[in-house]
């Protein structure tokens, strides 16, 4: 309670309704089911020549001759 001298209309913004929105996009594609690829490391696999290496099994520093491609790469 206050009294008339303090009294104040309410703000009209007070009364303002917002929109609902629609948060869901119109179509979507469903999610694919998980790909897992399985790979051993080998000594070819560990060497850390581009190309020739594995991620998870690359040894910086490893080169072995079998998987040394062919041209003008010396180790």
């Amino acid at each position: 309670m206050v009294c008339a001298y303090d009294w104040e209309p309410r703000q009209p913004q007070d009364f303002v309704r917002a929109s609902v929105d629609k948060m869901a996009v119109p179509w979507s594609r469903p999610e694919p089911s998980d790909t897992f690829i399985v790979t051993a490391c080998t000594p070819e696999t560990t060497s850390s020549i581009p190309g020739y290496a594995q991620p998870g099994c690359a040894i910086p520093g490893q080169f072995f001759p079998e998987a040394t491609p062919s041209g003008t790469f010396t180790p």
